[in-house]
């Protein structure tokens, strides 16, 4: 018997046959070069796109001539694998050693200079032709002649150390969509805003068109543009008449695709000089825009995320995403529900409950403790130890007085964020929409709590929870859905249903006169052309009216489109209605402001609850000659309000409070369901009782002012404070 010992072997060809497997596209293959950059502590990569070439310029660490023969000639090179964390406290992005087959799948050749940043003054240099490779037979048998000698010229910024590889026979055409689909496969390698210490990293290209380089730079960004909301903040002048130590603060709260809300506070005891602020809160629990990948947006964030200080542009490395300075975490975890920092006026029932974490959000805060320290001396409060200091170590701020009031003017927008992301998922419950819902909510605070113990569970365990999540939170998406469709046909039936019975009530009131009518024509007495037409024509008005047909043409988008509509057109709209019941009543708009907007809603909506709100009003006016109905409008401690006010009462105290069913003695429960058709709006409802003049109020919650409104002034109607107090008036 003869035994036989064979060794496997590969053939050359089998380069890119694993390129075009493993790689797969031109982008991903390129990105993969940038990649071995970062994984090389690169700062900075240059790209630049020539006619028949590709040039990558990294300043990394470079290569010498056992690492280039051990790892990057070595197919398969596992020697990633035990690298936990670089120099610069990366994780390395590779580890299957597969990136230099990208290399051929570019182009037909490939050029490789690098120097060590050991060895500065020394490069290695390769040049490999892939066709003739393929031809050499097995791969073990394909050689490259890798020369050493003098370095000649830099690297990418100018730097005397990294790696600079030369592709050409280009493969592909790179246009604005390939370019723009390598950004989605590095955008994760670019650390966020700025950063001036060494742990940025920069991808800067070159193309012969500008707008390749702009779909590139555009895309490169978008991670940081899938926002849910944006705070940006800072720090008012201070004005002559300032009391000293209050400080007001301005803030501008956008949502995305939404006008930014500005709202204005005031600090007391604040001895700052200068900040301004940006914090970004991003939502990542469905598919996002622009092809960002959920996990990698999360990954990302997990990351770089988090409140970080700048002191004259440069970063504080203590702040961060495990920074918990502004203590959201802390109260995060405590399910701490209402504001310490926010007025009365402003808080709301669990206004916290949509506090984000530091995984959810990336701000910068910028302050200049020179200038401080210069403003300090020269109002002699360098003594008092009263002014923005950072400590010896130079990686934080100094924890005093004015540290705390930075710390108060940046808390306090997050919060005014949390109770404003409160009051919409509650109104988008209300009103019909389920973008949100309570246990839509819950499901996303469960996807947090497992993103953050995701280290200490098996992969496989985190990955089957994520999936139940996603699968519950789907079907309590439906659940929703279909719970407010029904809310939305029940709501409009109500509506729909007391302006019918209120036609039925006026026909009864003047049956009667019908009655006469007939009995008249019947009998062949006399009758006044003109009282006969009269009647008839207020029947048929009271008809159209009350079926809830609209006197105001609108379309059907318009009419369907949920907007902030101006309160003083709605009540006309309204009282148009509601006239041809009650000729006899007369309506007062003196007092309704112009620009005074309603919570989102569609026009038959807030022109069905209105109609009813003024039906009731008419049925309570006294016996005056011209009975009025007087309507008032306005805005008091962060809240707008309307009132429907009846000349008098002609039955004092038949109403009450309407958060229950109030009946009036004819059975229509109008004050019931119209409370109901309110809170649906985000609207609270109320009715007076007694002897004296009164009415039925509406109120919402108006604490700041849409810049894409027209009341465009400097200042808000009220100005909350933190828990100091108010701030005293100025001249």
């Amino acid at each position: 018997m003869t035994a036989h010992r064979f060794a496997f072997s590969a053939d050359a060809a089998l380069l890119r046959e694993l390129g075009e497997r493993l790689v797969g596209q031109p982008h991903i293959a390129l990105a993969e070069l940038v990649k071995n950059a970062y994984d090389a502590d690169a700062g900075r990569v240059a790209v630049a796109f020539g006619p028949d070439e590709i040039v990558v310029s990294d300043d990394g660490d470079g290569m010498t001539a056992r690492e280039f023969g051990g790892f990057w000639m070595r197919i398969g090179s596992p020697h990633k694998q035990s690298i936990e964390r670089t120099r610069l406290d990366r994780a390395p992005t590779g580890s299957k050693g597969i990136g230099r087959l990208a290399v051929q799948f570019l182009g037909t050749r490939l050029s490789i200079r690098t120097t060590s940043r050991e060895t500065p003054d020394v490069q290695l240099r390769a040049e490999i032709e892939w066709s003739s490779a393929a031809r050499s037979g097995t791969l073990t048998d394909t050689a490259v002649e890798v020369r050493e000698e003098a370095r000649q010229g830099t690297y990418a910024g100018d730097c005397t150390h990294g790696t600079e590889i030369v592709v050409s026979g280009l493969n592909q055409d790179w246009d604005e969509d390939a370019l723009a689909a390598l950004a989605q496969r590095i955008w994760q390698l670019q650390t966020p805003f700025r950063r001036e210490d060494d742990a940025g990293f920069k991808v800067d290209l070159t193309h012969a068109r500008r707008s390749a380089v702009e779909a590139f730079e555009t895309q490169m960004r978008r991670n940081l543009d899938i926002w849910s909301a944006r705070l940006r903040g800072r720090l008012l002048p201070r004005r002559s008449g300032d009391p000293a130590g209050f400080r007001r603060a301005r803030l501008l709260l956008e949502f995305a695709g939404e006008d930014p809300i500005r709202h204005d506070y005031t600090m007391e005891n604040c001895d700052l000089d200068a900040v301004d602020f940006e914090i970004r809160v991003f939502s990542l629990h469905r598919k996002q825009r622009y092809g960002i990948g959920v996990e990698d947006a999360r990954r990302y964030l997990r990351e770089h995320g988090g409140v970080h200080i700048y002191d004259a542009g440069f970063h504080l490395p203590y702040y961060g995403p495990d920074a918990d300075w502004l203590r959201m975490e802390i109260d995060h975890s405590h399910r701490l529900a209402r504001s310490e920092l926010l007025p009365a006026e402003l808080q709301v029932d669990r206004g916290l409950n949509n506090l984000p974490t530091l995984s959810r959000v990336y701000g910068v805060v910028n302050v200049d403790t020179s200038r401080e320290w210069v403003v300090a001396r020269n109002e002699r409060r360098l003594r008092s130890d009263r002014y923005l200091q950072i400590q010896a170590s130079r990686d934080r701020l100094v924890d005093n007085a004015t540290y705390r009031s930075l710390r108060d003017i940046v808390r306090y927008a997050v919060d005014f964020y949390a109770v404003q992301q409160t009051m919409r998922t509650a109104q988008s419950v209300l009103s019909g929409g389920h973008d949100r819902p309570p246990r839509k909510v819950g499901f996303d605070r469960i996807g947090e709590i497992l993103d953050a113990a995701r280290d200490e569970m098996p992969a496989g365990v985190h990955r089957a929870l994520s999936r139940q999540i996603r699968r519950a939170a789907a079907a309590s998406d439906a659940e929703a859905a279909r719970a407010a469709a029904e809310a939305e046909r029940l709501g409009s039936l109500a509506l729909t249903g007391l302006a019918a019975l209120a036609r039925e009530r006026w026909v009864d009131e003047h049956r009667g006169e019908l009655e006469t009518l007939a009995e008249r024509l019947r009998s062949s007495a006399s009758v006044d052309p003109t009282e006969a037409a009269d009647l008839l024509e207020r029947l048929l008005d009271a008809s159209g009216s009350a079926s809830g047909r609209s006197t105001v043409p609108e379309s059907a988008t318009s009419a369907t489109r949920r907007t902030r509509r101006r309160l003083v057109s709605v009540l006309k709209e309204a009282s148009a209605r509601t006239v041809a019941l009650h000729p006899e009543v007369r309506f007062d708009y003196a007092a309704v402001g112009e620009d005074l907007r309603l919570p989102a809603g569609t026009a038959e909506e807030w022109s069905g609850l209105f109609h009813v709100l003024m039906l009731d009003a008419c049925e309570e006016v006294g016996g005056s000659d011209r009975p009025t109905v007087a309507i008032r409008s306005g805005t008091e401690h962060g809240r707008a309000y309307v009132s429907i006010l009846p000349s008098g009462y002609r039955n004092p105290g038949r109403r009450t409070v309407t958060d229950g069913v109030a009946t009036g003695e004819a059975g229509v429960p109008h004050a019931g369901v119209a409370a109901i058709a309110a809170r649906r709006l985000c609207c609270e409802l109320a009715r007076e009782t007694g002897s004296g003049p009164g009415g039925t109020t509406l109120t919402w919650n108006d604490t700041g002012v849409a810049v894409g409104d027209r009341d465009r002034r400097d200042a808000v109607a009220h100005r909350p404070t933190s828990r100091a107090g108010a701030m005293p008036a100025s001249s």
